[in-house]
C-alpha cells in the first residue's frame, strides 16, 4: 500500500506499522494493538482480557510468516516461554476471521480487523493481560507537497470519524 501511494497509484492508504518515509504525510495513528478474536459463542468470549497461557487450550490461528502481526505473536508467545503450534495458519485476514467465526479457535488482530463482524455480533475481540504483544499502529497515509482533492480530503475526515467511534 505504501509504494502505491509513493507511486500515486492510490491517493490514500491504511498501513500497518509503518516505517518513518519522509514523503508520506501520515494523518492519524492509531494504536491497532493484536489480541484475541473468537466466535462471540467461544467461552472466552465474555472475558475482558486474556491470559496468553489460556488461548494453548484451544485451536490458534495463526497469520503466515509472510505477514508481520506473524512476528508480533510469536514473539509473545516466545517471550513467554510458551511453546506453540497453530491449527491453521494463512496470509489472508478474511480466512483468520472466517475460521475464527466457525472453528472455535483463536485468531490474534486488532479490533480494526473486525470491525465488520463485531457490528453483526459474529466476533469479538478481547485485549491480552499483561500487554504480552508489541505494539501496533494503523496509519491513514498520503503523499506529502501535493495538492489534495475535496474527496481525498473529505474522506480522510470521514475515515477518522469512524475509526475513532469504532474503539470502545
Amino acid at each position: 500500500m505504501l509504494q502505491a501511494v509513493l507511486d500515486g497509484k492510490a491517493d490514500l492508504g491504511f498501513a500497518y506499522n509503518l516505517p518513518p518515509t519522509p514523503t508520506i504525510e501520515v494523518m492519524p495513528r492509531m494504536n491497532a494493538q493484536l489480541g484475541t478474536v473468537v466466535s462471540t459463542a467461544h467461552p472466552i468470549a465474555h472475558m475482558n482480557m486474556v491470559p496468553l497461557s489460556e488461548c494453548l487450550t484451544y485451536p490458534l490461528i495463526f497469520a503466515d510468516k509472510s505477514m508481520p502481526i506473524r512476528q508480533i505473536v510469536a514473539e509473545a508467545f516466545d517471550a513467554s516461554g510458551q511453546d506453540v503450534n497453530p491449527a491453521f495458519e494463512t496470509n489472508s485476514i478474511e480466512a483468520m476471521k472466517s475460521n475464527a467465526t466457525g472453528s472455535g479457535g483463536i485468531a490474534f488482530l486488532s479490533r480494526f480487523d473486525i470491525l465488520e463482524e463485531r457490528r453483526e455480533g459474529k466476533l469479538t475481540y478481547i485485549p491480552i493481560r499483561d500487554g504480552a504483544f508489541g505494539s501496533n499502529t494503523l496509519s491513514l497515509v498520503r503523499r506529502q507537497k501535493r495538492a489534495h482533492g475535496l474527496a481525498s480530503s473529505m474522506f480522510t475526515e470521514e475515515m477518522r470519524r469512524a475509526l475513532g467511534a469504532s474503539i470502545d
